[in-house]
């Protein structure tokens, strides 16, 4: 459960708010939260630092996918290269933005350190490109396992931002904070699926056709969280 805590001017204690974050107890105890709710979206609603970060976030994801799109051209060439750099720096700076938003909910900065480990991940993987054994690229070798622990880790880090992004859009846009989690949902899945690759591999059609379907859902909700971070910021002013 998220904990978000949001500080007054006035310096007055600080409440968490967990229970309007969650969809499930909101349904429940609304009436009981309606006038706390009400205040924290106001406040959350002006805070101008919010929306530029957002703001930031919309802007760096877009060279991830670029990034993203040209590592996946091969391995151990001078795109896959750049494309590596290219996401790797990018996501580096997105995820000190994560961290720093911590402060307004608790779970963006786990978000933040286990999608820092799957950059570990991702390090291993070059390094193996470049200075690992020299190999057949269709074989599966152990060193191909080496990184997927980190995957799954960011996988989670991916799931909690997901989740933050619509807890605190909650009290403020129900409508794009229930869109936040439709879309965590499909984002989730398909990049699971991609983590399947070496073991869908071996089962020929079924496997290959999977693996295009996950990819190009992952394009879209890539898209979707683009356009979604754009309205955040434009929610947040």
């Amino acid at each position: 459960m998220n904990s978000i805590y949001l500080d007054d001017e006035n310096k007055q204690a600080s409440e968490p708010i967990d229970d309007i974050y969650n969809e499930d107890a909101n349904n429940a105890n609304a009436s009981s939260k309606d006038s706390f709710a009400s205040n924290a979206a106001a406040k959350l609603a002006h805070d101008s630092e919010l929306g530029k970060m957002y703001f930031v976030l919309f802007f760096l994801f877009i060279p991830q996918i670029v990034g993203s799109a040209l590592s996946s051209f091969g391995s151990g060439g001078m795109v896959s290269t750049v494309g590596d750099f290219i996401s790797i720096a990018s996501s580096v700076i997105y995820i000190l933005y994560l961290i720093k938003l911590g402060k307004y909910v608790t779970d963006y900065k786990k978000a933040g350190i286990f999608m820092a480990l799957g950059i570990v991940g991702s390090l291993i993987d070059i390094i193996i490109a470049f200075v690992g054994p020299e190999r057949d690229p269709e074989a599966l070798y152990p060193l191909d396992f080496v990184s997927l622990p980190f995957s799954l880790i960011a996988l989670y880090g991916s799931f909690l931002e997901f989740k933050s992004h619509a807890a605190i859009t909650l009290p403020v846009n129900r409508d794009l904070s229930e869109k936040w989690n439709k879309c965590l949902k499909g984002y989730i899945i398909c990049l699971a699926i991609l983590l399947c690759t070496v073991v869908l591999i071996f089962i020929p059609i079924l496997g290959l056709l999977l693996l295009i379907a996950a990819a190009i859902g992952v394009l879209i909700f890539s898209i979707l969280k683009i356009i979604y971070l754009y309205k955040m910021s434009e929610l947040f002013k």
